[in-house]
């Protein structure tokens, strides 16, 4: 069962057997849970999101796998997806509207209705959304298409090119352009509402523009727009804001440019780049280099300084990560190289993946060298139940009282302790008495 997340990412769960849990992806802890009728998948956060089941009769195929009702933590809130049809919901191409309603809020509830329509050319027509009307069934987003050839089913599809959004003084309507490549949906530019309106001009931008190697990798961005205009405010004398660069500096020529360099992918887009590195850069000096592990994790970040001799040339940062793709450690520039722990930050999880312990290099004070180290207890419902920072865990050391607590850069305190509550203090030196309980969550209330 695959699941795919409004950014763009999906998640492949697997079945366990009994027709309705499912196993998620490493590094994944959202639940997905199938009760027979719908799909409900559960994030950490507490939100859930209902989907239709994606076995429908032949006059229900639209509504298959689709997203039915969110509800917040605890219920609490939630929105309600309707969908209308122009015959029947036999396919998604027959969608005419749908309407987004929010839980009652005071006397009314709030609905954002979502309207579709067709675009044709090319001999192909497809089903778009079309327009967003806002609550006040008055304010409306209008969406604008072409139908592009591509290397896809069908041969064509529909590409967004303009967002015409509600206007201000200026304008009635503020529009964003976007423009593709040639029989691709790769976006090659991105025109803001002021450039729309005075495209190429001075005073103009901004506007985007990108470029791809053989790949669709991402290789440069290009930042125009008028940077340095010519303000005639009534108090500044003529000419432009900043002296020492030209006038209207960015609005016929990029102002700034980034580049990506990768390790050698074959074709346009390739570079010099080691291995598992990706080289960033712009044209401000800036430049930070990527390394990563073999499913595509950052274990390494190398920014470059710009400093003279003695400053370092580069900063280097470690992390390493889990089997579940949890970050496990971070190492600091003044580490020596990847081996050296000395300023290195822990991070431990438990099974849902929330982070239970984090321990700072070791600091040395006149009590002596330790880490400073938090913990973190939760419940089943992944709610935080309690929380010690590193003035409690630092502070005591049990002594005088039977127990020896490590220093906070353990992991762990001796014996079968959990949980130290401080309950009074026994003479001058703050030597206290301790009450221990051995079932309690790690940590401080």
């Amino acid at each position: 069962m695959t699941l795919f997340d409004i950014d763009g990412a999906h998640y492949d769960y697997a079945p366990v057997g009994d027709g309705h849990s499912f196993t998620p992806p490493a590094g994944q802890f959202a639940k997905l849970y199938y009760d027979g009728t719908s799909y409900y998948w559960t994030k950490k956060t507490g939100t859930e999101y209902a989907f239709w089941d994606i076995n429908q009769s032949t006059s229900n195929v639209g509504y298959s796998g689709q997203l039915h009702y969110i509800y917040g933590r605890n219920a609490n809130n939630s929105l309600t997806f309707q969908r209308t049809w122009t015959t029947d919901a036999s396919t998604l191409k027959h969608l005419l509207q749908m309407k987004v309603t929010t839980e009652t809020t005071g006397s009314a509830k709030l609905v954002v209705t979502l309207n579709y329509g067709d675009v044709t050319g090319s001999g192909s027509t497809f089903r778009v959304l079309q327009n967003l009307l806002w609550p006040d069934n008055t304010t409306t987003v209008t969406y604008g298409y072409t139908i592009q050839a591509c290397t896809c089913a069908g041969n064509y599809e529909p590409i967004l090119t303009e967002v015409d959004e509600p206007g201000n003084n200026v304008a009635t309507t503020l529009a964003q352009q976007y423009l593709y490549g040639t029989g691709s949906s790769l976006i090659t530019a991105v025109y803001s509402p002021r450039w729309v309106l005075k495209p190429a001009q001075a005073g103009d931008g901004p506007s985007y523009t990108f470029g791809y190697g053989t790949f669709s990798n991402l290789l440069q961005v290009q930042y125009i727009g008028d940077v340095n205009p010519s303000i005639s405010d009534g108090h500044s004398p003529a000419g432009a804001i900043q002296s020492s660069i030209a006038a209207d500096f960015g609005y016929n020529s990029p102002y700034r440019a980034v580049t990506f360099c990768y390790e050698n992918v074959g074709g346009l887009g390739g570079c010099n780049a080691d291995g598992g590195q990706t080289v960033w850069s712009d044209t401000d000096g800036h430049q930070t280099t990527y390394l990563w592990d073999g499913i595509g994790r950052v274990t390494q970040r190398q920014d470059t300084t710009g400093d003279a001799s003695p400053g370092p040339a580069t900063l280097i940062y470690y992390q390493g990560w889990d089997s579940s793709n949890d970050l496990t450690f971070t190492k600091d520039p003044r580490s020596a190289n990847s081996s050296d722990t000395t300023y290195e930050t822990d991070f431990t999880y438990d099974a849902n993946g929330n982070t239970t312990m984090v321990a700072t290099p070791s600091v040395t004070t006149d009590r002596g060298a330790f880490r400073q180290t938090s913990h973190y207890a939760y419940d089943s419902n992944n709610n935080l139940l309690s929380y010690c920072d590193p003035v409690f865990g630092d502070r005591f050391n049990l002594r005088g009282n039977g127990f020896q607590r490590r220093d906070s850069g353990a992991s762990s305190i001796s014996g079968d302790l959990r949980f130290v509550e401080r309950v009074g203090i026994a003479n001058r030196d703050e030597r206290a008495q301790f009450v221990i309980a051995s079932d309690l969550s790690p940590g401080c209330r």
